[in-house]
Protein backbone atom coordinates (compact mmCIF):
# COMPACT_ATOMS: atom_id res chain seq x y z
CA UNK A 1 0.00 0.00 0.00
CA UNK A 2 1.25 3.11 -1.19
CA UNK A 3 0.79 6.86 0.09
CA UNK A 4 0.30 9.79 -2.37
CA UNK A 5 -1.16 12.90 -1.10
CA UNK A 6 -0.60 14.45 -5.04
CA UNK A 7 -3.25 12.68 -6.74
CA UNK A 8 -6.32 13.69 -4.75
CA UNK A 9 -9.33 14.45 -6.58
CA UNK A 10 -12.27 15.32 -5.09
CA UNK A 11 -13.92 15.93 -8.83
CA UNK A 12 -17.25 14.00 -10.06
CA UNK A 13 -17.53 12.35 -6.13
CA UNK A 14 -21.02 13.40 -5.49
CA UNK A 15 -20.47 14.08 -1.45
CA UNK A 16 -18.19 17.33 -2.56
CA UNK A 17 -20.12 18.68 -5.03
CA UNK A 18 -22.93 19.34 -1.97
CA UNK A 19 -19.90 21.62 -0.76
CA UNK A 20 -18.47 24.85 -0.82
CA UNK A 21 -14.89 25.74 -2.06
CA UNK A 22 -13.52 26.79 1.00
CA UNK A 23 -14.61 23.72 2.68
CA UNK A 24 -13.19 21.69 0.10
CA UNK A 25 -9.97 23.23 -0.07
CA UNK A 26 -10.04 22.37 3.88
CA UNK A 27 -10.42 18.89 3.17
CA UNK A 28 -8.07 18.45 0.96
CA UNK A 29 -5.22 19.50 3.57
CA UNK A 30 -5.91 16.99 6.21
CA UNK A 31 -6.36 13.98 3.26
CA UNK A 32 -4.16 11.34 2.42
CA UNK A 33 -4.72 9.16 -0.33
CA UNK A 34 -4.24 5.32 -0.17
CA UNK A 35 -2.83 3.29 -3.91
CA UNK A 36 -4.09 -0.61 -3.09
CA UNK A 37 -3.34 -3.39 -5.53
CA UNK A 38 -6.01 -6.23 -6.48
CA UNK A 39 -6.71 -8.41 -3.39
CA UNK A 40 -4.39 -6.29 -0.70
CA UNK A 41 -5.92 -5.41 2.77
CA UNK A 42 -6.67 -2.15 3.51
CA UNK A 43 -7.59 -2.68 7.13
CA UNK A 44 -8.01 -5.97 9.15
CA UNK A 45 -11.36 -7.16 11.48
CA UNK A 46 -10.22 -5.84 14.97
CA UNK A 47 -7.89 -2.87 13.83
CA UNK A 48 -8.61 0.32 15.50
CA UNK A 49 -11.08 2.68 13.22
CA UNK A 50 -9.16 6.27 13.54
CA UNK A 51 -9.93 7.73 9.86
CA UNK A 52 -12.95 8.09 7.72
CA UNK A 53 -12.41 7.24 4.22
CA UNK A 54 -13.89 7.56 0.64
CA UNK A 55 -13.26 5.84 -2.70
CA UNK A 56 -11.38 7.61 -5.41
CA UNK A 57 -11.22 4.95 -8.24
CA UNK A 58 -12.17 1.22 -7.72
CA UNK A 59 -13.54 -0.78 -5.07
CA UNK A 60 -13.25 -2.60 -1.64
CA UNK A 61 -14.98 -5.23 -0.22
CA UNK A 62 -15.84 -5.29 3.31
CA UNK A 63 -15.36 -8.79 4.47
CA UNK A 64 -16.11 -10.20 8.33
CA UNK A 65 -14.74 -13.23 9.81
CA UNK A 66 -16.89 -15.63 11.97
CA UNK A 67 -15.44 -17.46 14.90
CA UNK A 68 -16.19 -20.98 12.74
CA UNK A 69 -13.81 -19.45 10.47
CA UNK A 70 -16.26 -18.72 7.61
CA UNK A 71 -16.14 -14.99 5.92
CA UNK A 72 -19.25 -13.10 5.44
CA UNK A 73 -18.93 -10.10 2.64
CA UNK A 74 -21.19 -7.47 3.60
CA UNK A 75 -20.94 -4.76 1.28
CA UNK A 76 -18.89 -3.32 -1.63
CA UNK A 77 -17.85 0.17 -1.67
CA UNK A 78 -17.23 1.70 -5.23
CA UNK A 79 -16.24 4.85 -6.83
CA UNK A 80 -17.56 7.97 -4.58
CA UNK A 81 -18.65 5.29 -1.32
CA UNK A 82 -17.56 6.82 2.16
CA UNK A 83 -16.84 4.13 5.21
CA UNK A 84 -15.64 3.63 8.52
CA UNK A 85 -18.01 6.15 9.47
CA UNK A 86 -17.52 4.35 13.09
CA UNK A 87 -14.86 6.28 13.77
CA UNK A 88 -16.31 10.08 14.09
CA UNK A 89 -17.99 8.99 17.30
CA UNK A 90 -14.86 7.72 19.05
CA UNK A 91 -12.00 4.86 18.41
CA UNK A 92 -13.89 1.60 17.74
CA UNK A 93 -12.20 -1.58 16.46
CA UNK A 94 -13.23 -2.33 12.90
CA UNK A 95 -16.07 -4.86 13.06
CA UNK A 96 -14.63 -6.14 9.23
CA UNK A 97 -12.10 -5.81 7.10
CA UNK A 98 -11.73 -4.17 3.93
CA UNK A 99 -10.23 -5.73 0.97
CA UNK A 100 -9.55 -4.21 -2.73
CA UNK A 101 -11.50 -5.93 -5.08
CA UNK A 102 -9.28 -4.37 -7.86
CA UNK A 103 -6.53 -1.53 -7.93
CA UNK A 104 -7.72 0.75 -5.81
CA UNK A 105 -7.08 4.62 -4.82
CA UNK A 106 -8.92 5.28 -1.16
CA UNK A 107 -8.88 8.82 -0.02
CA UNK A 108 -8.69 9.46 4.42
CA UNK A 109 -9.34 11.46 6.51
CA UNK A 110 -8.57 11.23 10.30
CA UNK A 111 -11.64 11.42 12.44
CA UNK A 112 -10.52 14.14 15.07
CA UNK A 113 -10.01 16.32 12.00
CA UNK A 114 -13.59 16.02 10.58
CA UNK A 115 -14.79 16.15 13.98
CA UNK A 116 -13.01 19.82 14.15
CA UNK A 117 -14.10 20.68 10.44
CA UNK A 118 -17.66 20.22 11.69
CA UNK A 119 -17.49 23.34 14.01
CA UNK A 120 -16.63 25.26 11.04
CA UNK A 121 -18.65 23.71 8.30
CA UNK A 122 -22.19 22.86 10.48
CA UNK A 123 -23.29 21.81 6.73
CA UNK A 124 -20.52 19.20 6.62
CA UNK A 125 -22.29 17.64 9.86
CA UNK A 126 -25.53 17.33 8.00
CA UNK A 127 -24.03 16.22 5.22
CA UNK A 128 -22.36 12.74 7.32
CA UNK A 129 -25.99 12.46 9.25
CA UNK A 130 -27.36 12.07 5.98
CA UNK A 131 -25.41 9.66 4.95
CA UNK A 132 -25.16 7.25 8.19
CA UNK A 133 -29.02 7.29 7.74
CA UNK A 134 -28.43 5.92 3.99
CA UNK A 135 -26.08 3.64 5.22
CA UNK A 136 -28.36 2.01 8.27
CA UNK A 137 -31.31 2.04 5.41
CA UNK A 138 -28.75 -0.01 3.34
CA UNK A 139 -28.38 -2.29 5.96
CA UNK A 140 -32.31 -2.81 6.38
CA UNK A 141 -32.66 -3.37 2.75
CA UNK A 142 -29.46 -6.24 2.99
CA UNK A 143 -31.52 -8.36 6.25
CA UNK A 144 -34.88 -7.78 4.41
CA UNK A 145 -33.66 -9.15 0.88
CA UNK A 146 -32.08 -11.96 3.05
CA UNK A 147 -34.86 -13.21 4.82
CA UNK A 148 -37.46 -13.34 2.08
CA UNK A 149 -35.70 -13.42 -0.91
CA UNK A 150 -35.76 -17.08 -3.31
CA UNK A 151 -31.35 -17.22 -4.08
CA UNK A 152 -31.59 -16.79 -6.94
CA UNK A 153 -33.22 -12.99 -6.45
CA UNK A 154 -30.54 -12.73 -4.08
CA UNK A 155 -27.36 -13.75 -6.40
CA UNK A 156 -29.15 -11.65 -9.34
CA UNK A 157 -29.17 -8.46 -7.13
CA UNK A 158 -25.43 -9.03 -5.74
CA UNK A 159 -24.43 -9.30 -9.65
CA UNK A 160 -26.15 -6.11 -10.02
CA UNK A 161 -24.75 -4.33 -7.19
CA UNK A 162 -21.56 -5.00 -8.04
CA UNK A 163 -22.04 -3.72 -11.87
CA UNK A 164 -23.89 -0.56 -10.46
CA UNK A 165 -20.57 -0.01 -8.37
CA UNK A 166 -17.95 -1.04 -11.09
CA UNK A 167 -19.69 -0.21 -14.40
CA UNK A 168 -18.77 1.44 -16.67
CA UNK A 169 -15.21 1.05 -15.43
CA UNK A 170 -15.34 -2.70 -15.98
CA UNK A 171 -16.28 -2.89 -19.65
CA UNK A 172 -15.74 -6.22 -21.64
CA UNK A 173 -16.40 -7.45 -25.06
CA UNK A 174 -20.32 -7.85 -24.92
CA UNK A 175 -20.90 -6.35 -21.74
CA UNK A 176 -19.59 -5.93 -17.93
CA UNK A 177 -16.94 -7.13 -17.25
CA UNK A 178 -16.35 -8.02 -13.39
CA UNK A 179 -13.33 -9.42 -11.25
CA UNK A 180 -15.51 -11.00 -9.54
CA UNK A 181 -15.48 -14.89 -7.96
CA UNK A 182 -18.76 -17.29 -7.40
CA UNK A 183 -17.11 -17.49 -3.87
CA UNK A 184 -17.52 -13.66 -3.29
CA UNK A 185 -20.93 -14.00 -4.90
CA UNK A 186 -22.32 -16.21 -2.55
CA UNK A 187 -20.97 -14.44 0.58
CA UNK A 188 -22.66 -11.55 -0.75
CA UNK A 189 -25.94 -13.69 -1.47
CA UNK A 190 -26.14 -15.42 1.97
CA UNK A 191 -25.94 -18.81 -0.08
CA UNK A 192 -23.03 -21.42 -1.06
CA UNK A 193 -20.95 -21.87 -3.80
CA UNK A 194 -22.57 -24.71 -5.51
CA UNK A 195 -26.10 -22.76 -5.31
CA UNK A 196 -24.37 -19.92 -6.82
CA UNK A 197 -22.57 -22.39 -9.20
CA UNK A 198 -25.68 -23.97 -10.83
CA UNK A 199 -27.87 -20.45 -10.73
CA UNK A 200 -24.83 -19.08 -12.68
CA UNK A 201 -24.78 -22.30 -14.92
CA UNK A 202 -28.62 -21.77 -16.25
CA UNK A 203 -28.41 -18.18 -16.80
CA UNK A 204 -24.88 -18.42 -18.94
CA UNK A 205 -26.92 -21.37 -20.92
CA UNK A 206 -29.73 -18.23 -21.50
CA UNK A 207 -26.64 -16.24 -22.81
CA UNK A 208 -27.45 -14.03 -19.54
CA UNK A 209 -23.85 -13.88 -19.14
CA UNK A 210 -20.22 -15.20 -19.67
CA UNK A 211 -17.95 -17.05 -17.20
CA UNK A 212 -14.19 -17.23 -16.52
CA UNK A 213 -12.18 -17.50 -14.38
CA UNK A 214 -12.32 -14.89 -12.02
CA UNK A 215 -14.24 -12.55 -13.83
CA UNK A 216 -18.32 -12.94 -14.75
CA UNK A 217 -19.68 -10.75 -17.77
CA UNK A 218 -22.59 -9.56 -17.89
CA UNK A 219 -24.35 -10.32 -21.11
CA UNK A 220 -28.29 -9.17 -20.66
CA UNK A 221 -27.75 -6.85 -17.34
CA UNK A 222 -32.56 -6.44 -18.03
CA UNK A 223 -32.93 -9.92 -17.66
CA UNK A 224 -30.68 -10.07 -14.65
CA UNK A 225 -32.62 -7.61 -13.10
CA UNK A 226 -36.02 -9.05 -14.13
CA UNK A 227 -34.20 -12.43 -11.81
CA UNK A 228 -33.45 -9.64 -8.97
CA UNK A 229 -37.45 -8.63 -8.95
CA UNK A 230 -38.77 -12.02 -9.04
CA UNK A 231 -39.85 -12.25 -12.14
CA UNK A 232 -37.16 -14.34 -13.94
CA UNK A 233 -37.34 -14.64 -18.06
CA UNK A 234 -40.30 -17.30 -19.51
CA UNK A 235 -38.99 -20.64 -18.28
CA UNK A 236 -36.75 -20.15 -15.71
CA UNK A 237 -39.14 -19.82 -12.82
CA UNK A 238 -39.85 -23.93 -12.37
CA UNK A 239 -35.48 -23.51 -12.10
CA UNK A 240 -35.44 -20.93 -9.88
CA UNK A 241 -37.77 -23.43 -7.51
CA UNK A 242 -35.35 -26.18 -7.83
CA UNK A 243 -32.46 -24.18 -6.94
CA UNK A 244 -34.25 -23.08 -4.18
CA UNK A 245 -35.53 -26.62 -3.09
CA UNK A 246 -31.73 -27.73 -3.09
CA UNK A 247 -29.97 -25.30 -1.38
CA UNK A 248 -32.76 -25.57 1.51
CA UNK A 249 -32.01 -29.68 1.98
Amino acid sequence: MKRNAQRICFEGLPFFAQMHAEAIEALRGIATLYELEAGETFFRQGDPAHSVFTVQSGGLQLVEHTPDGKSVNLKLYGRGDFFGMLALSGEFPHPAGAVAAQDTEVIGFRAVDLRAMVLTFPSLGLLFIDMLVDHTHHAHQRIRHLATERVGQRVARALLHFHEKFHPAAPGPNGTRLMLTQQDLAEFAGSTVETVNRTLRVWEDRQMLRRSRMHIELLDVAAIRRCAEGQPPDGMARLFDGILQHDQA
